[in-house]
């Protein structure tokens, strides 16, 4: 039931009552006797093909490919008039199992016939494997189903040379053409020479395919790319907006070849497969900007794991208005950030946006008359104006002996990107104290337990309070696609209370006029061509704790986290959840994405 209640196709037809919850019963029943969605929904009979073109026409603006006009395509497939016969043997299998067939191409852009044209996941999936544009077209499950079936026997005479590498370069047909310079290391490390002679550096094809996976992923903005091995299969994953997306399997002949090929051109010792290695690359772009990505691989009982982190250094810097404080929040961070000092902590997990809203910080204070430094691990966003410093454990320059020498800079405002021990915190400290304003990160999950987490580690109390200017949690929700969202109806009242929405402060929500619960109006995910899963960005939700005289009293007294959080709220601090309840409210973003990032 699951799988089927997940499908956009199903999503829509359920929001615009073409379906109703019988219907998707009797779909979860019988979806596994059928190849896809729109095949079981024509033949249960929920649905006339008529219907469901009409309905795909109209909700994902494609247009109706006839049966007269798919035949004509048919025959001159079979004939090989309209396509390389390489595109098709290669994608045999994947046209049988997700019932695609190409039936025109011009250029780099192929035609592809679907009934499904909501699951976009295969659509990204046939142009991640032939390197090729897609423009889809809706046509009848049962009659698409026959004519794939009736194609297919006409190429499996000639499939088994495709699969033992014979024309295998026509897989990769509209992937750019190689630049031998494309694809950089990074650092100036050398790679050793038996190791340029064990990998072909001439192997066009892997270099091509690995190009055109990092521009994908640039294209996509994808923050990490996960290359997987298993037994039988390889997984390439795209994390996009927090969440990892399946972007399908490499040909099998590059399995084997992919890890290598990265971790030459990331200057990794490529004989070394029993250990974790770690690298950097870059990759030049045609407008005359270059993306670097942080490199790790792991070995696993099927072969090297390998995951890059996309680090665009010269990617756009948000301003603090465009982080997604509510209005008293960001009030509150440029009134602290515009004291002479003070230490200021962004806290959360990984990945939580805690950099950006640094840099953002940065980016106000940034001027002439004040001496900026910073020390990073890495530095991800190149900053002018702003002196940054890259930890080097090799020459022993950590953040603490960095926070040091800052120090006898003579510098108005210091970063350090991480407090990770006793050491830094004691500097960090001291600095704050000695009139400079320091900022940086901690990992916990909320601002109360940094109190703790800061006295764990052997800092007195005393310190803490003194020195403690501003705390701030902070988590990314996915932002909910203006093309498609849609309004939840007929939310129960109970179900509003108990999410908590009755505990929300109208004054600090805009474009909310009451907290009266039946006045509330919230928006979930669909999905379209735009946006994929129904989310298209991200924004922050923040909780921002200044410690007053209550709060620095708890602190001294050594109280808990949870009273001390208490005291906050009472004293009108905006709790992570009620952050995500606002941006509910104002239509940003779902509750469901809310309850996958915040517990109640």
């Amino acid at each position: 039931m699951k799988s089927v209640m997940e499908n956009i196709l199903i999503k829509q037809l359920l929001s615009h009552s073409m379906i109703n919850k019988v219907d998707i019963e009797l779909l979860a029943k019988q979806a596994d006797n059928y190849l896809t969605i729109p095949l079981a929904l024509v033949s249960e009979e929920i649905l006339t093909s008529q219907q469901l073109a009409h309905f795909c026409c109209k909700v994902f603006d494609v247009p109706v490919l006839t049966v007269g006009e798919l035949e004509v395509a048919r025959l001159e497939l079979a004939d090989g008039k309209c396509l390389h016969s390489a595109l098709l043997k290669s994608q045999a299998d994947f046209m049988r199992e997700h019932q695609v067939l190409p039936i025109a191409q011009q250029d780099q852009l192929v035609t592809l016939a679907t009934a499904e044209p909501s699951n976009y996941a295969v659509q990204t999936s046939f142009e991640f494997n032939t390197g090729l544009h897609v423009d889809l077209v809706f046509c009848d499950p049962i009659v698409l189903q026959q004519k794939i079936a009736q194609l297919l026997p006409l190429l499996q005479s000639t499939n088994t040379s495709a699969k033992t590498g014979t024309n295998t370069n026509n897989n990769l047909k509209g992937a750019s053409q190689l630049n031998p310079q494309l694809v950089q290391p990074v650092t100036n490390l050398e790679v050793r020479d038996s190791d340029a002679v064990t990998f072909n550096q001439q192997d066009d094809r892997i270099i091509s395919y690995v190009e055109k996976i990092l521009k994908q992923a640039i294209n996509q903005s994808v923050s990490d790319l996960h290359f997987e091995p298993y037994e039988n299969s390889y997984r390439i994953r795209f994390r996009i907006d927090g969440v990892l997306i399946n972007k399908g399997s490499p040909p099998e002949s590059l399995h084997s070849r992919l890890a290598a090929r990265i971790k030459v051109i990331a200057n990794m010792d490529i004989a070394e497969k029993r250990k974790p290695q770690d690298g950097r690359l870059k990759l030049d772009l045609d407008n005359n900007k270059h993306v670097e990505f942080r490199v790790s691989t792991l070995p696993t009982i099927w072969g090297e794991k390998v995951v890059l982190r996309v680090l665009d250094t010269q990617g756009y810097m948000a301003d603090v208005s465009q982080l997604g404080f509510e209005t008293t929040q960001q009030q509150s961070y440029i009134d602290t950030l515009s004291e002479p000092q003070g230490l200021i902590l962004v806290t959360g997990p990984t990945g939580s946006g805690k950099t950006l809203t640094l840099y953002s910080g940065l980016n106000f204070l940034n001027s002439e008359d004040r001496n900026i430094s910073t020390i990073e691990d890495p530095v991800e966003y190149h900053l002018q104006g702003i002196n940054q410093v890259q930890v080097n454990q090799k020459a022993q320059l950590d953040f603490a002996s960095s926070l040091r020498a800052f120090l006898r800079q003579d510098p108005d405002v210091v970063m350090v990107g991480e407090i990770r021990d006793l050491e830094t915190a004691q500097i960090a400290i001291k600095a704050s104290h000695t009139g400079h304003l320091v900022l940086s990160t901690l990992h916990t999950n909320s601002a109360a337990e940094t109190l703790n987490r800061l006295t764990n580690m052997g800092l007195p109390t005393y310190n803490l309070t003194s020195a403690i200017s501003l705390i701030i949690a902070q988590r990314l929700v996915r932002c909910l696609c203006e093309h498609c969202k849609q309004p939840e109806l007929n939310i129960p009242e109970q179900e509003l209370i108990k999410q908590g929405f009755s505990s929300m402060v109208s004054a600090d929500i805009p474009n909310v006029i009451n907290t009266k619960l039946s006045g509330i109006t919230l928006y979930k995910a669909v999905g379209c061509r735009r946006c994929n899963q129904g989310y298209k960005g991200r924004t922050s939700i923040f909780e921002l704790l200044k410690p007053n005289e209550k709060i620095r009293r708890l602190i001294m007294q050594g109280s808990d986290a949870l009273d001390i959080q208490t005291e906050a709220m009472q004293s009108g601090m905006m709790s992570l959840r009620q952050a995500g309840l606002s941006k509910v409210l104002q239509g940003i973003t779902s509750l469901e994405e809310v309850n996958r990032v915040v517990s109640h």
